[in-house]
């Protein structure tokens, strides 16, 4: 007789979470809430949680909660620190998902005694190319996008290793986000207070050069501003203040709009050009994850270096521990620190990387 699993759904408080963790009850499923502590209590924080412990009273779930806020720092704040004070710009909520919630908050719910793990992510998987995409995970499905394109959220999900994906489920995979404050409503569940914020989580008002400041991160300092043919046009304020292809904020009057070309780090040199310079022709990632072995993948090829770009065709070369991006054209500036996703032509994701450099025409 086959065991019903026992399922862990991680509960952030908002909406997603909540509709995962009704709709596996709804399932007849045994399943639980596990919400993890990040940073420190606010009065805010507080009155979040009780309501979540209400709900799960509603639901019927028991509701674990989990102290992660050291780890958290460890691995996601202090290397963001560290990323942007070496002139990148790291994406954490990706780091987040790969050592944190899928890494440390898996892990824990195991050790709680639950079989599978889920998640409010936009996702879905599939045994194959030929079936259909399914909400449930194993060793052998593939990571493709979610019914709502306008949620999609496995750019997020691409560095989390293979394995972990063992056991995994996604409910709302094959559900439209708009559609969720209905449904909650038409279950008797009560909505979150307030809305879903979009920023980083751990940076107060988004303030992410106070907060830099406040880790005591070694920022470098000021440096010159040069167009490609060397002319000074300004001073900038710290190459860890700029991203590649930014247009605003370079406090630069020029007689056309001018963006960030390149970050010289070694002379401390912001490179700037009109838009017509604004191109790459690919990009070097390392801290590779491979979601399906090289020899299975097609040939035709699309890579996403940004969470709001499109992915864009490319070829890609792999040596060992990294891949090389070679766009079929010239394509938007790819930003050091941010990833660099592989996928297939219909939307599964076949690797991924964190961008270690650029590679110019």
């Amino acid at each position: 007789m086959t065991q019903t699993p026992s399922i862990a759904v991680a509960v952030s408080g908002g909406m997603d979470s909540l509709l995962a963790l009704c709709l596996l009850k709804e399932r007849g499923l045994s399943a639980g809430a596990v919400h993890a502590q990040f940073l420190d209590p606010t009065a805010q924080s507080a009155a979040m949680l009780q309501r979540l412990r209400t709900t799960c009273r509603i639901m019927g779930a028991p509701l674990h909660i989990l102290d992660l806020r050291e780890p958290f720092q460890e691995l996601v704040v202090r290397p963001f620190a560290r990323a942007y004070a070496a002139c990148a710009t790291p994406n954490p909520c990706i780091f987040c998902n790969a050592r944190i919630k899928f890494g440390l908050l898996r892990a824990a719910s195991q050790k709680l005694g639950y079989s599978h793990f889920a998640t409010g992510h936009y996702a879905r998987f599939t045994q194959g190319l030929s079936s259909k995409p399914e909400t449930d995970g194993s060793s052998q499905t593939l990571l493709f996008p979610a019914l709502d394109n306008a949620k999609n959220q496995i750019y997020f999900l691409s560095l989390v290793p293979r394995a972990c994906f063992e056991n995994v489920l996604f409910p709302l995979g094959g559900i439209r986000k708009k559609d969720i404050p209905d449904m909650l409503a038409r279950r008797g569940i009560p909505l979150p207070e307030s809305g879903e914020s979009q920023e980083i989580c751990f940076i107060p008002d988004n303030d992410y050069r106070a907060f830099l400041k406040q880790m005591n991160a070694p920022l470098t300092g000021p440096g010159p501003i040069l167009l490609p043919d060397g002319t000074q046009v300004g001073t900038h304020a710290g190459l860890w203040n700029y991203t590649e292809g930014q247009r605003k904020g370079l406090g630069v009057a020029w007689s056309e709009p001018l963006y960030v070309l390149r970050k010289e780090k070694k002379e401390n040199v912001l490179r700037v050009g009109p838009k017509k310079l604004l191109g790459a022709r690919g990009c070097c990632a390392t801290q590779i994850h491979i979601h399906l072995p090289p020899d299975a993948w097609p040939e035709t090829l699309f890579v996403q270096t940004r969470y709001r770009q499109k992915p864009l065709p490319a070829a890609v070369t792999l040596e060992h521990d990294r891949f090389f991006v070679f766009f079929e054209e010239t394509g938007d500036i790819p930003a050091q620190g941010q990833t660099a996703v592989i996928f297939g032509p219909s939307g599964h994701i076949l690797a991924a990387g964190v961008i270690d450099h650029i590679l110019y025409e």
